[in-house]
């Protein structure tokens, strides 16, 4: 386990932050930096009162809605998913993470073709170059039926897929590094008994 030395820089601490724009530009630009707020971040959760299950189940349902073309309700989507099967809503969130703007094109590329062929729809369409939103909003149907019906049943496939890829090993991880953790604090408190 990596350890986070004391001596190391660790940021503006929250006490020192004069303004709601420190806590802003914090968490925009962690001043401890990417990789260890990265870090931190992912002790602080494994370490929270959520179980094991709750964590990995929270990530595969973030990671799930990321899969689905409801743009801009992903977020929406994990929270009511982590709401109704009490999942870690810290972990969802982060699991939405896995549509950005790097995933994005191979996502909706792969759950466009995997519904076609599930609907066994003979006819694939082009998107227009520009799509403005009376155009959108006129063609609907249009749009539905072509877009948004294939992407949705490809996105529910791939999205429980990948879910299931993330939780298992999660889980695992998470569980083991928590056993590992209790083990070694069990062991140096027997030592500090001892040695008392």
């Amino acid at each position: 386990m990596a350890k986070i030395y004391k001596l190391s820089g660790r940021g503006r601490h929250a006490k020192s932050r004069l303004h709601a724009l420190h806590h802003f530009q914090e968490w925009l630009w962690p001043s401890m930096g990417l990789k260890r707020f990265g870090r931190w971040l992912f002790y602080k959760i494994i370490r929270h009162g959520k179980s094991a299950h709750a964590l990995a189940l929270g990530f595969a349902f973030g990671t799930f809605a990321s899969f689905t073309p409801f743009i801009g309700f992903h977020m929406a989507l994990t929270l009511l998913l982590c709401w109704i099967f009490r999942a870690s809503y810290v972990a969802g969130a982060l699991g939405t993470l896995v549509g950005n703007p790097w995933t994005a094109t191979p996502i909706w590329l792969g759950t466009y073709n995997l519904g076609h062929w599930v609907l066994q729809s003979s006819t694939k369409r082009a998107l227009p170059e520009s799509i403005t939103l009376e155009h959108l909003w006129s063609n609907l149907q249009y749009y539905t039926e072509n877009y948004f019906l294939p992407m949705t049943v490809g996105g529910v496939i791939l999205g429980t897929v990948f879910g299931l890829i993330f939780y298992y090993p999660l889980r695992f991880h998470i569980e083991k590094w928590r056993h590992d953790r209790h083990t070694r604090l069990h062991a140096k408190t027997e030592a500090m008994k001892k040695a008392s």
